[in-house]
């Protein structure tokens, strides 16, 4: 008898966010997608027809360790008896989750309550299943609308139990929900052990869940970009520009390998160094992390005359190259999601088209991290229509327009991964809104990542969608959030257009020196006028400026920039005093990201 299953692998969302480091986040992730693709697995072994997801090689696509992302929801059609695949599937996902714990574990030098950590893992998975009879493919889409609603009851009722592993410890310093099962209390001033035999940093209490996200292994490709190695990617790539010139070539490598050893004298240090690895080789700066960048990032392991020291170190690795000496501390975290795919899925006659519709989607993810990586991010996640990836504001990516170069910067990103979309899925009906937050490195990651989601709701939230929105959140000042259509009409600019254009005027001096916060001040000031008297007003204000070098705007900039405000001032939906602060953090947010373009080419 043929059935339907649907197999639910949870939690999602709250696991994944709780993360304090970016590997621990990466980890989470990774970890969901490889229990779901052990179920998934089984299922297939059980010559069930995988519809979704969709692996084109399920031998190698499904094997443990495999670049294949697998969402948290498995939905095949299986013949026999329902129930023994599902508890198969069910075992496989124990079996290796157990494997996974085990080796996190074996890396742990220092005593911990294992019986406690294994506790609170065995309770932390969700598994849920749910199955119904398909008569024939003809009734295919009204059985799969049942079962979705079936797992949203199961979901509901799901299955409650006393915690077993509860005490007086201190509570998880990460999610600060499960207890911690390493008695920091006896490790008071020894910062090196911690380091050592726990991998936690000064005042962290970690959980057995934890563990696993800090110690679980990847195969051999088991650490994650910091965020402090992101914002540094421009400073990277500057130095890298500077190491290649005939006027002192390897300069740059010469004294990096001199900071490297000072640092490596001082005791303290010793261990951090060695911990802040990323998973790339640079010819430069081999696999040490841009943390050893950021003075502030000493803080978290390095003490007494060992903290003062690396400080004085970094400051004399980077004087010669950098005014300065700080490099700009922020990075950008991309979130992603498709636009109408319930709708879309649903306009699927039967499980072949839906089949066809995994595979595109399966066909865009594996896509994901080439694109990502090529703008030198490091994706997090990539599931269906599900993105989330770290970016520098810049890389060192050549974008050719005509006979112009130009570096990208993370919104060229965003365009391309919303071109792959539309190209996998060739149809009119969906797209891709982008939510991108930039962020300062040390902001707490929970935090950070609530910014991103803000950022893709606001994206969502954009008539018809297809949209991108970004949210600049600077260290002591507001949030500054813009929104728009990846789409415009006829003769207009788009959102990321404007902003192409904008960092390009910044970058060459051309935008009038602070008339984007007397706009800002025009939108809060005359915000009850109509849009003829902003529009004059900003006219003005863009004619009296004058650019950075003291001249005059010239007349044809002047025009581009009324231009976008008549764009702008076109849409009878909104407010012209929004339109005119939205535009005004558009310039704000233009120049942020010129700066550090600037940075990267040594201007």
């Amino acid at each position: 008898m043929s059935h339907l299953i649907l197999i639910a692998i949870g939690p999602v969302q709250d696991f994944i966010a709780s993360a304090r480091r970016t590997r621990d986040l990466w980890f989470g992730s990774w970890l969901l997608s490889e229990l779901s693709k052990a179920v998934a697995k089984s299922v297939y072994q059980a010559k069930g027809n995988l519809i979704f997801p969709y692996p084109t090689d399920p031998a190698q696509d499904l094997a443990p360790n495999s670049a294949f992302n697998v969402p948290n929801k498995i939905l095949a059609k299986v013949e026999g008896d329902v129930k023994m695949i599902a508890d198969a599937a069910k075992q496989a996902l124990d079996t290796r989750v157990n494997e996974i714990r085990d080796g996190a574990f074996a890396k742990v030098t220092g005593v911990f309550d294992q019986t406690r950590a294994k506790a609170q893992i065995a309770a932390l998975i969700e598994f849920s299943w749910v199955a119904l009879h398909l008569a024939s493919d003809d009734v295919y889409c009204a059985t799969r609308e049942q079962l979705e609603h079936l797992m949203a009851a199961r979901k509901n009722t799901r299955n409650f139990s006393a915690v077993t592993w509860g005490t007086n410890a201190p509570k998880s310093s990460i999610d600060g929900e499960r207890e911690s099962v390493i008695d920091n209390r006896e490790l008071k001033g020894q910062e090196l052990t911690m380091y050592r035999e726990y991998g936690i940093n000064i005042g962290e209490h970690l959980s057995g869940v934890d563990i696993l996200k800090r110690h679980g292994q990847k195969g051999v490709d088991s650490r994650f970009p910091s965020t402090s190695h992101i914002a540094a990617t421009p400073v990277f790539n500057y130095l890298t520009l500077l190491d290649q010139s005939e006027k002192n070539p390897k300069a740059v490598t010469r004294l990096w390998k001199d900071y490297i050893c000072a640092l490596k004298l001082l005791e303290s240090a010793k261990e951090y160094i060695q911990n802040e690895k990323t998973p790339i080789y640079h010819d430069i700066f081999e696999y040490y992390d841009g943390s050893l960048l950021f003075a502030e990032r000493f803080n978290d392991a390095l003490v007494g005359e060992d903290l003062k020291k690396a400080q004085k170190y970094l400051q004399d690795f980077l004087k010669p190259f950098l005014d300065t000496t700080i490099p700009i501390p922020y990075y950008a975290i991309l979130h992603a999601d498709g636009d109408a795919m319930g709708r879309f899925i649903n306009t699927a006659h039967g499980m072949d088209e839906h089949q066809g519709i995994s595979e595109k989607l399966t066909r865009f993810a594996g896509n994901v991290k080439s694109i990502v990586e090529n703008h030198q991010g490091a994706l997090v996640y990539s599931g269906g229509d599900d993105v989330l990836a770290f970016l520098p504001l810049t890389s060192s990516h050549v974008i050719q327009e005509g006979n112009n170069k130009r570096l990208a910067t993370v919104f060229d990103c965003a365009a391309d991964l919303a071109t792959a979309f539309k190209q996998a899925l060739v149809d009119p009906m969906v797209s891709l809104s982008v939510g991108i937050a930039i962020v300062h490195h040390l902001e707490p990651l929970s935090d950070a990542l609530d910014l991103a989601r803000k950022a893709e709701q606001q994206a969502k939230g954009i008539k018809g969608k297809n949209a991108l929105a970004i949210n600049l959140s600077k260290r002591g000042g507001a949030d500054r959030i813009i929104a728009g259509s990846w789409a415009k009409p006829e003769g207009q600019f788009s959102l990321y257009e404007r902003l192409t254009r904008l960092i390009e005027l910044h970058q060459y001096d051309q935008i009038p020196l602070g008339f984007a916060f007397e706009l800002h001040d025009l939108s809060i000031r005359l915000k009850d006028l109509p849009a003829s008297i902003l529009r004059a007003e900003a006219k003005r204000i863009i004619e009296r400026k004058y650019t950075s070098n003291g001249k005059k705007v010239e007349d044809d900039i002047a025009e581009q920039l009324l231009k976008m405000i008549d764009d702008l001032l076109l849409d009878q939906t909104t407010k012209p005093h929004s339109i005119i602060q939205q535009f005004a953090d558009e310039v704000i947010i233009a120049e942020f990201i010129a700066e550090a373009q600037k940075l990267a080419n040594g201007n």
